[in-house]
């Protein structure tokens, strides 16, 4: 079986002929900032389909110090958003298309 070497996992066992492991601490809250002259700037949360693409949910946006409201799939991402994400243990930080987009 191979897990990523990032993943933390107590246990692990086979059922039905997939390997299940057991997380540790599956759900981390992140905090990010949308880079200056990214792709995804100009774009919906839904739209570029963050959940799978980064492998994290959205929880809140901040904008000029200001919490977002509404449906947060819904928002267009402007440069310097702040996006409190939460991720699970797929989550890679150093994922060139995250970073690409993203700074801390």
């Amino acid at each position: 079986m191979l897990l990523p070497k990032t993943l933390k996992y107590r246990r692990c066992c086979k059922v039905a002929g997939w390997f299940i492991a057991i997380l540790t601490d599956p759900f981390v809250s992140v905090q990010v900032s949308v880079k200056k002259g990214s792709p995804i700037v100009g774009q919906s949360i839904r739209n570029i389909g963050f959940r799978g693409r980064f492998n994290a949910a959205v929880i809140a946006v901040k904008r000029s110090k200001v919490r977002q409201p509404g449906r947060l799939g819904d928002l267009v991402l402007q440069e310097k958003d702040v996006l409190v994400i939460s991720t699970g243990g797929l989550f890679d930080p150093t994922n060139k298309d995250f970073t690409e987009n993203f700074e801390k």
